[in-house]
C-alpha cells in the first residue's frame, strides 16, 4: 500500500537551492514592484503592507503555538 502513495519532488527538478533560499529570491523580485506601489499610492499602500506582514507573523505564530500545545497533549 505505501508503493501507491510515494511523495518526492519532481524529476526535472535538479536545484540545490532551499525554499528559504528560494522565497528570498521572491522577496528580492518583489521588492521593485512594492516600492513603485508605494511611490504611486502613498503611505496607505505602505501600511496596507505592514499590516498584512503583521498579520501574516501573527498567524503564524499562533498557528505554530496551537500545534505544540496539541502535539504535547497527545504524548
Amino acid at each position: 500500500m505505501s508503493d501507491l502513495y510515494h511523495v518526492s519532488s519532481s524529476p526535472h527538478v535538479r536545484s540545490k537551492d532551499t525554499t528559504e533560499r528560494i522565497m528570498l529570491y521572491v522577496i528580492i523580485a518583489l521588492l521593485p514592484t512594492t516600492l513603485f506601489g508605494i511611490y504611486n499610492f502613498g503611505y496607505r499602500a505602505l501600511i496596507l503592507i505592514l499590516v498584512t506582514i503583521a498579520s501574516c507573523v501573527a498567524s503564524e505564530w499562533i498557528s505554530i503555538r496551537s500545534y505544540i500545545k496539541n502535539r504535547r497533549s497527545m504524548i
